[in-house]
């Protein structure tokens, strides 16, 4: 499994114009397996965002989040699982 943190998540989808833009999104493309992140770090995400964005805006990342990145975001009883 690799578990991806929220600020790989932070810099791909509120700043764009970082340097280190291009090479997470790569990352967050690549067709690596088992990647996944947890609910938590989806909530941390959000937390940032709202500082920048409305509330119409949260709610379409949380929707669209999977879709836009295939990764899995899991519960604490998923990630214990063997």
């Amino acid at each position: 499994m690799i578990f991806i943190d929220t600020d790989i998540f932070v810099i791909e989808r509120l700043f764009p114009n970082d340097e280190r833009y291009i090479i997470t999104n790569e990352f967050l493309n690549s067709d690596l397996a088992d990647k996944c992140t947890s609910i938590f770090n989806l909530f941390e995400l959000l937390g940032i965002a709202s500082f920048n964005l409305n509330i119409a805006e949260l709610k379409r990342n949380v929707k669209h989040f999977k879709g836009r990145t295939d990764i899995p975001v899991k519960t604490p009883a998923e990630m214990l699982k063997p």
